[in-house]
């Protein structure tokens, strides 16, 4: 039943549309792989780099007799992530970038027992510096990383990853039988994934995970040298995922910035990517302390609304929301009996949901939950709002806004946005 639904989830991007550009043929990249030692792949997928399939439209690919071939026409370069379709399935997203342009791409595609990804064959030159980069930075911190990963996989394997406390969750979650009493564990288990790192993971894992990152972070200062001469839209892709990752510990996000203003942004304006990065560098200011920015909201039926007009005033949420995000629907189930209590106080709960396709899903979920106010939709993207919350591409994200417009926290626990709305209104 998976594959069937999966199938026609695929089948249903297929039909509304075939690449993220606009279509007047200026490029025109000829994609072809051979797939070995995959007997459950039938679809070859490209996804522009970046998005997610869930709200945006992909491209699946037929693979005949272990072969596959698609030639893509754009407006502009752009980078495609190459997977295939029972990778989904299998719970894995093991993604093969590479660069479009006037030229081809070859792939030889295998199984998916390896982390690493398999080298292709391109005459783009931006394919070919982006396989010289990372096969430098793969021969000199590859090995480092792996020794480090080797000695934390055992840590998860036997729970010692986490503290007593956290240990003694994730057990009552796996033997709770009762649903309710497990969405409530894993509430409290979401919390600690959100709060300091010592309350989540044990001194072992953190001393590792510390040695990780130092390996990272030279990875990342290595990199940024590789592209500092010249700007290039390899370089535009490693700016653009490193702020799409949204983990300061991970990535050094103040150097990509840098690197960005001083020699990317003039040089490269044109490519829609140094627009997109110039959003996500703005969005960094939603968090507590600053205002909240104002931005288009659509409804259903296409009318639209500025949000400051909506809020403007008034305590409010901004719960961003969508129908196939479990623990965001729980979130917003969450809100109802604070927004029943306080709403003619001015209380109020400005709902917008991710959503890909049509609003069909949204609909029912919304029936089903019994939200008592509407819910604007940011039907596949179109308004930008999860990259303008810092959303990346999650499900959803709560936003607490002050009556000045104030951002008072982000993803609070339920509790805590509560005790804000006494001490505002009274218990």
């Amino acid at each position: 039943m998976k594959k069937f639904f999966l199938f026609m989830a695929l089948a249903l991007s297929l039909m509304t549309g075939q690449a993220a550009g606009n279509q007047n043929d200026s490029i025109i990249c000829h994609i072809s792989g051979t797939v070995v030692d995959r007997p459950d792949s039938k679809y070859a997928i490209l996804l522009e780099a970046g998005k997610d399939f869930r709200t945006s439209p992909c491209i699946p690919i037929p693979i005949v007799d272990g072969k596959f071939a698609y030639t893509l026409k754009d407006d502009m370069p752009r980078v495609y992530n190459l997977t295939f379709d029972d990778d989904y399935g299998k719970g894995m997203w093991k993604t093969r970038s590479f660069f479009t342009g006037n030229g081809y791409v070859e792939f030889s595609c295998g199984d998916n027992k390896v982390d690493k990804i398999e080298p292709f064959k391109s005459d783009l030159d931006d394919n070919i510096l982006y396989l010289k980069i990372e096969e430098t930075l793969d021969n000199r911190y590859a090995n480092q990383l792996e020794t480090v990963n080797a000695q934390i996989s055992p840590l998860f394997d036997n729970d010692s990853a986490y503290t007593p406390e956290v240990q003694s969750l994730l057990k009552q979650i796996e033997s709770t039988e009762s649903d309710e009493e497990k969405d409530k564990l894993k509430d409290l288990f979401f919390q600690y994934q959100n709060g300091p790192k010592e309350n989540l993971y044990s001194k072992e894992y953190l001393d590792l995970e510390k040695k990780a990152y130092e390996i990272i972070w030279s990875r990342d200062s290595l990199k940024r040298i590789m592209i500092s001469d010249t700007p290039n839209l390899v370089g535009l892709h490693y700016i653009k995922t490193a702020l799409l990752s949204n983990n300061e510990s991970w990535e050094d996000i103040p150097g990509y910035i840098e690197l960005f203003e001083t020699l990317y942004k003039d040089n490269m304006k044109d490519h829609p990517y140094t627009k997109e990065i110039i959003e996500m560098i703005e969005a960094r200011d939603v968090k507590a302390g600053n205002k909240y920015p104002d931005y288009k909201v659509t409804r259903e039926d296409g009318s639209t609304e500025q949000i400051s007009s909506l809020i403007k005033g008034d305590v409010a949420v901004i719960d961003l929301w969508a129908s196939w995000c479990s623990p965001c629907r729980r979130h917003s189930i969450e809100l109802i009996p604070l927004y029943e209590k306080y709403k003619d106080k001015g209380f109020k709960v400005v709902a917008i949901a991710r959503e890909g396709g049509d609003c069909k899903a949204m609909n029912v979920a919304m029936e089903k939950d019994g939200y008592p106010w509407e819910s604007f939709v940011d039907l596949n993207d179109r308004d930008k709002v999860w990259r303008i919350n810092r959303a990346g591409n999650s499900g959803g994200k709560i936003i607490l806004v002050d009556s000045n417009g104030v951002i008072v926290g982000t993803d609070m626990p339920i509790q805590e946005i509560l005790e804000f709305l006494e001490k505002k209104y009274g218990k």
